[in-house]
């Protein structure tokens, strides 16, 4: 059992897969086609928008970068975001030309605290993102409220919500514009991938008069590689080939990685940014054809735990009137290096989103602009926070193990 690492991974993208690297007829829609449009017109059905564009791009942080540029946002401007997040978050707002200023979680959330906002405020403030960390909604009318008074765009981070709701409204369609993602261990994977959602007619122009490359056919073959060989390593885990596999996958570069060396150190990869090729975007669709099926299961495996979790450990905490979809599970635990280990022991592989304040752990903390010290709750909940699977791989008896690992 696998909390991370294409937990949304079976034969049917296996085989769409394949289809692309094995079908001589298909070689040249690896980078054009219809699927980048048909997954902006399911982004659109989903999340039931009536104004605005949707975009599709190689990732969730091109999206995050162009969007930014699209509202004017450059050089000596600030963004401010949340600590507890992935390197990748500020890096977009680097590679914009701008300067990411952190803002602490909440106490009982994985969320920015809006309170601690105004505080970070200054004259070069121009923009602010709402990561919705695990598919919890933030706390979205308090921070719109505090843009509206300061004359700040708002971007969404739905990287972890796509489906989530907030009153009855999809996450995503709140602020000025929102983003998504389409990795691997995302609510929908095409391996790679991303969109952007954005109502603001100016901004709206200068991303459709955008014209950024594709992929090189090499990582794009890399990422359509992803799914067989990773399959293929879960079956084979247990009797230890699997391991030796996926090691050599990634040791000898078969598949892509998911952040690059230099991203670590806020430099752009050669090839950033770019638009989402034709045989990602197909892999994404049709995941998000069956996205209802496949949130519907997190929550059912999630109220699963919520019921029996023992009495030691914390129930999420959720937003009144919010809908999360439940990503993955968060809890709190002191002792959480040997339950991970312990699960090991067991062939249960928990999550560690996020095992330092901006993850990964070797990740420059200093070139992404982060002082150690300035978010305590979010580095003090970075060495508690692991993660329960909630995919469609877990089904209740699985969930049970779990469960009576944890007790």
């Amino acid at each position: 059992m696998i909390t991370s690492f294409a937990p949304n991974n079976n034969w049917k993208q296996v085989l769409n897969s394949l289809g692309y690297i094995l079908l001589p007829w298909r070689w040249l829609s690896w980078r054009s086609g219809s699927y980048s449009q048909k997954v902006s017109t399911k982004l659109k059905e989903i999340l039931k928008t009536q104004t605005g564009e949707f975009f599709t791009f190689d990732s969730g942080r091109t999206a995050l970068c162009e969007v930014l540029k699209a509202y004017n946002i450059s050089s000596g401007d600030e963004v401010l975001l949340q600590a507890f997040t992935c390197t990748v978050v500020p890096n977009a707002i680097i590679y914009a030309g701008a300067k990411p200023i952190y803002l602490d979680i909440e106490v009982d959330s994985y969320n920015i605290d809006a309170t601690k906002i105004e505080n970070k405020i200054t004259a070069k403030t121009k923009a602010i993102i709402i990561q919705h960390t695990f598919g919890f909604a933030a706390n979205v009318p308090a921070i719109m409220q505090i843009a509206a008074k300061h004359n700040l765009i708002v971007i969404e981070d739905c990287a972890h919500s796509l489906g989530a709701e907030f009153n009855g409204q999809k996450l995503g369609t709140f602020a000025n514009a929102s983003i998504f993602s389409f990795g691997v261990d995302k609510v929908v994977s095409g391996v790679r991938g991303g969109a952007a959602y954005v109502k603001d007619p100016s901004a709206i122009q200068k991303l459709t008069e955008l014209k950024l490359p594709t992929l090189p056919l090499g990582i794009i073959a890399k990422h359509l590689l992803h799914p067989p060989f990773f399959a293929l390593g879960k079956v084979l885990y247990p009797i230890f080939i699997g391991k030796i596999w996926l090691y050599l996958c990634k040791k000898l570069g078969f598949t892509a990685r998911v952040i690059e060396d230099s991203e670590k150190k806020a430099i752009k990869p050669i090839w950033f940014p770019a638009q989402m090729p034709n045989a990602l975007a197909h892999l994404a669709y049709s995941q998000l054809q069956e996205l209802e099926i496949l949130n519907k299961h997190r929550q059912e495996i999630a109220k699963f735990y919520n019921q029996n979790l023992p009495a030691e450990f914390s129930k999420p905490s959720i937003l009144t009137n919010s809908s999360p979809i439940y990503l993955r599970y968060p809890l709190e635990s002191a002792n959480r290096n040997e339950i991970h280990q312990k699960a090991k022991n067991e062939g249960i592989f928990l999550g560690d989103w996020y095992d330092t304040v901006i993850a990964p752990k070797d990740a420059d903390l200093a070139a992404m602009n982060y002082q150690i010290g300035s978010c305590p709750i979010a580095e003090e909940r970075s060495k508690t926070t692991f993660n329960l699977p909630t995919h469609r791989s877990i089904n209740l008896q699985k969930a049970q193990r779990i469960i009576d690992l944890l007790k």
